[in-house]
Order: structure tokens, then C-alpha cells, then sequence
């Protein structure tokens, strides 16, 4: 008897336990017939890390790429998804709004509220001078491909048109969603990829249109073009 033909691995790395337990059951089950997916969380932003840079960002994601316990070749790869929150990154910086009574940054549809202006300017400047290198990233560990994915503002934002959610929620919201659609793959497919939040663009089209939008923090995410690629006929 021959043996069945190894599916090529599509690893899937996003920031947090949200991301995990919003998508990961429900891309596994779209995957299941034609790949193996792994959904890899990164537990942070890596763009957004102060000692990420243009020169070594590929680097840095390069070491956050594991094995899961086997080793795999470059060859083993179909390709690399990465999926990012943009967090206002293309925000206009006079809609960046100092806070002084935050600990933290606020998001809100217009401007960014924040006790430091400069630091979130220096960030975003920083970020997006990593998302365009990233854009231009074809490859990572030489030869396996590898494409940059966006929610913005996050996660939350695109899938349930909130900005900001408490932690104590915000698994709540994931299982939630995972149960709406882990059964009807149809179903999140349509909502991923045709819906008003949906880029609806190819690849480099999705990212040239969400760096034109800077007077408010549009609700829209590109996954649809890596679902499309895969995942609709």
C-alpha cells in the first residue's frame, strides 16, 4: 500500500489566547481535508516590541517559529500566516489625544487617547516601518512563504465591533464566537470574506488601502484574502 501523501503545514501565528480560541478549532476544521494547520500564539505583538526593528524583524519572527515537538523542514511548509492587530497604527498623529488620567492606551473610532503622545507616535512610527518590510517579505527561513494579515483595530473590532473589551470578557466572546461557527464553515467563511469589514482586495491592494485611512480606525481586517486563496472556490 502506498502511503498517503504528507500534508504540507499551514502555521498560523497570532498574538494572544483570544486569537487561539476564536480561530483555531474553526481553521483546523476548514484545513482539515488539504493541510495541516497549526495555530501558534506569540503571546505579544512582535511589531509593536520595542527592540523590534526593520533589520531584524525577520529574525525575531524566524525564533518565534517552533516545532511543536517534531522537526520540520523549510520543505514541510505550504506557508506562513501572520496575523496582526494594527492597534491605530495609520492614525493621524493630531488624533493621538494626551490622557493624563490613563494607565494605559484607549481606542476609540476617531483618536487614541494615551498619557504619552510621543511614546504612541514613536511606536506607530515604528510599526509601520515593520509592516512594510514585513508586506515585502516573501519568504522566511529562505524558502518558506510568508504573508502579513491584519484586524483592525484588533481582534475584537472585527469579529464583534467592539474596541475595547474587559479581559475577563473577552474569552467569553471567543468561545462564543467559536461555537457560532465551528459547525458552519459556510456560515464564517461568508462573514470572514464578504462582509463590509471584509478588504474584498488582493493581497499588496488590502494593505496599500488601509494605509490611506487615517482620520478614524476603520473596522476591517485582509484575512479574507488568505481564506479566499484556501478556503473558497
Amino acid at each position: 500500500m502506498k502511503n498517503k501523501r504528507r500534508k504540507k503545514i499551514l502555521l498560523v501565528l497570532v498574538e494572544g489566547i483570544t486569537d487561539q480560541a476564536s480561530l483555531e478549532l474553526i481553521l483546523t476544521n476548514l484545513a482539515s481535508n488539504s493541510h495541516k494547520l497549526i495555530l501558534q500564539v506569540t503571546y505579544g505583538d512582535v511589531t509593536s516590541l520595542y527592540t523590534s526593528t526593520p533589520q531584524n524583524i525577520r529574525s525575531k519572527i524566524n525564533e518565534l517559529i517552533k516545532s511543536d515537538g517534531k522537526k520540520h523542514l523549510p520543505s514541510d511548509y505550504q506557508e506562513i500566516i501572520h496575523i496582526i492587530d494594527l492597534d491605530g497604527v495609520y492614525l493621524s498623529h493630531d488624533r493621538i489625544i494626551e490622557d493624563l488620567t490613563l494607565n494605559s492606551l484607549e481606542y476609540h473610532s476617531n483618536e487614541i487617547r494615551a498619557p504619552d503622545i510621543n511614546d504612541v507616535i514613536k511606536r506607530n512610527e515604528r510599526k509601520k516601518e515593520i509592516i512594510n518590510k514585513l508586506i515585502t517579505t516573501k519568504f522566511i527561513r529562505r524558502s518558506i512563504p510568508y504573508r502579513l494579515f491584519y484586524f483592525s483595530c484588533n481582534l475584537e473590532h472585527v469579529l464583534h465591533d467592539v474596541m475595547f473589551v474587559e479581559d475577563k470578557d473577552k474569552i467569553k466572546l471567543a468561545n462564543k464566537f467559536e461555537d457560532s461557527y465551528y459547525d458552519n464553515l459556510d456560515k464564517f467563511l461568508d462573514f470572514m470574506c464578504f462582509s463590509d469589514f471584509s478588504s474584498k482586495q488582493n493581497y499588496l491592494e488590502s494593505w496599500d488601502e488601509i494605509k490611506l485611512i487615517n482620520a478614524f480606525i476603520p473596522r476591517k481586517t485582509n484575512l479574507d484574502v488568505f481564506l479566499k486563496d484556501y478556503f473558497v472556490e
